[in-house]
């Protein structure tokens, strides 16, 4: 199964190689020829790391919006680790992530895309839902008041002042066992 993924996650990346110049000049310029005999160097492909980084963007793209969030990540890791990614490569690598139930690194790349663009609220929001779901109620707590100091939009806000209040809720566990907020349950044994 690993085997397959990878050989077409490869013959995807190799399908996306953008054709970058079509030798026109060169066909131009060549003598005219009889009809079936053509000029064999009319493209060829680019492997330059701005195009490659472009074809690499689309695909991810596309594997992500067709819900490959696997093999997604794995280009977005790819593309995350060139020294030209953007805010919103980390942002799709995040999102990819946390669709694959990997909040804690999620977490992580939403972090990074926020130091890229610190006026996304989108992320922001992201971050809060990646720490709550990876069960880090600190962290959470944390990233939800930095957040809330930083977003401007009002839905974002919305989001995380409903996060917010769900954080400053007890938890459901710790309720059961009969410590929350340093109080002590008394439970009844078994009657006999």
């Amino acid at each position: 199964m690993q085997l397959r993924s990878s050989t077409r996650l490869s013959n995807v990346v190799m399908a996306a190689l953008v054709v970058k110049s079509i030798s026109i000049n060169a066909a131009l310029a060549a003598p005219e020829q009889p009809y079936g005999t053509y000029n064999n160097q009319i493209a060829y492909a680019s492997t330059s790391p701005c195009t490659d980084l472009q074809a690499a963007r689309l695909v991810a793209t596309t594997l992500f919006q067709s819900e490959d969030y696997r093999d997604s990540m794995l280009l977005y890791q790819s593309i995350c680790q060139q020294p030209t990614a953007i805010a919103e490569d980390f942002r799709l690598l995040g999102e990819s992530h946390f669709r694959q139930k990997a909040y804690v690194r999620a977490a992580q790349c939403f972090s990074r895309g926020i130091q890229m663009d610190p006026k996304s609220d989108a992320m922001r929001v992201r971050l809060v839902e990646s720490y709550m779901a990876a069960k880090d109620k600190p962290r959470a707590r944390e990233a939800c008041t930095s957040a809330l100091s930083a977003v401007t939009e009002p839905y974002s806000r919305g989001q995380l002042e409903t996060l917010q209040k769900l954080l400053n809720q007890p938890d459901l566990q710790s309720l059961l066992s009969g410590t929350a907020s340093g109080r002590t349950f008394a439970t009844r044994g078994p009657q006999g």
